[in-house]
């Protein structure tokens, strides 16, 4: 095939779409040779690239999880000062005399 057909089925092998086996058999038959290079190219590309891809979407999520949980905290100890604030007026106009 093409160049164009030859990327959408290298793609095709490391996204699912396709078992790579039915694509390295044909492989296979054109030369020995291109086995052990296919076999590469699919090692490399599902431990390499895509664990690489996979773990800067685990960071990016993890560091809007903190971020989220950093903002929590922070509404929570507005609302804890709020209450405080409010309970201790409470108190002090309670306490007319000073007692």
């Amino acid at each position: 095939g093409d160049l164009k057909s030859s990327m959408v089925t290298f793609f095709m092998v490391i996204a699912g779409g396709v078992d790579w086996w039915e694509v390295m058999e044909p492989v296979v038959t054109v030369s020995e040779f291109y086995e052990p290079l296919f076999l590469m190219y699919v090692f490399v590309m599902y431990f390499g690239v895509l664990n690489v891809v996979v773990g800067a979407f685990v960071t990016t999520a993890t560091d809007i999880a903190a971020k989220d949980r950093d903002a929590v905290v922070k509404r929570e100890l507005a609302q804890m000062m709020n209450v405080t604030k409010r309970i201790r007026t409470f108190f002090q106009e309670a306490d007319k005399d000073g007692s």
